[in-house]
């Protein structure tokens, strides 16, 4: 340490101010100038000066406007970012709803080319195992897996139906998450059931895959002979999108926004982008 003699007639050679001493240094406080003490020996050189480091200002932290700042900043990335990523989530689930269908249509095909004829209504199928009818829920035919594996996965879930819209109280919370199918059947041949089977079709299922007038007119020539459904973006069903007219299908068509209203359809005629 250099004696406070020798510091009072010490100067900066650069601005000539007073030094003080710090460590193995000589701080000038005005031109933010230190020079090195070696072997206790000042080395007042100008080429040996070195510039002072602030070391107030390192310790500062951020200021509330600062961090404000940011938060705001990261608010307004986050903002426009999200949107984005819920419709590349739902261009995805679109994809494989799709993808799901054509796996299941393959299969149905398959299936009529060795019976002549299409799996029916799960209803029809729950009456012929002596179970309540009124329990079906239109999933994919077990007749497509058993006794014949037309299809691998007979439970295919419908992406969508995280939340499904269970229109049929006595369904229960699987069968809801399935994909949709329907054997669309003309007005006349409904009308040849008996009485009980009718109200089975017309009224408690609404009549969703009648084709005939109040119902699903002209979903034979539209669709064929069957049709695939896949909640869609909305996580409704055709009963839930169309209250008072009970058998018309709304198309999910994304030019109408990636989270716009309709079913995720694929008929026999293939897939219905626009009604």
């Amino acid at each position: 340490m250099l004696k406070k003699e020798l510091l009072d007639i010490l100067g900066c050679p650069i601005c000539k101010s007073s030094l003080r001493e710090e460590e193995n240094f000589l701080i000038c406080e005005k031109c933010k100038k230190k020079y090195p003490i070696k072997d206790g020996i000042p080395v007042l050189l100008i080429e040996e000066a070195q510039p002072l480091e602030n070391k107030s200002k390192k310790q500062e932290g951020f200021t509330l406007i600062e961090l404000l700042i940011v938060v705001a900043i990261i608010a307004i990335l986050a903002a426009i970012a999200m949107p984005n990523f819920l419709s590349a989530q739902v261009r995805a689930k679109v994809s494989r709803a799709k993808a799901d269908m054509h796996s299941i249509a393959t299969a149905l095909e398959a299936y009529a080319v060795d019976n002549n004829t299409y799996p029916p209504n799960d209803w029809l199928t729950y009456k012929s195992k002596g179970l309540n009818p009124l329990s079906a829920y239109n999933v994919i035919p077990i007749q497509l897996t058993t006794p014949i594996a037309y299809l691998s996965d007979g439970r295919l879930k419908d992406p969508f139906a995280t939340s499904p819209q269970i229109s049929n109280a006595n369904a229960n919370a699987e069968d809801a998450s399935l994909y949709t199918y329907y054997h669309i059947k003309n007005i006349n041949e409904v009308l040849s059931y008996p009485p009980s089977d009718q109200a089975i079709v017309l009224i408690y299922f609404r009549g969703l895959w009648v084709d005939g007038p109040g119902y699903n007119e002209g979903a034979l020539e539209k669709y064929g002979k069957w049709t695939l459904l896949s909640l869609g973006p909305d996580q409704k069903l055709p009963s839930d999108n169309n209250p008072p007219t009970y058998g018309v299908f709304i198309s999910y068509d994304p030019t109408n926004g990636t989270t716009s209203s309709g079913n995720i359809i694929f008929s026999q005629k293939g897939f219905k982008e626009t009604e």
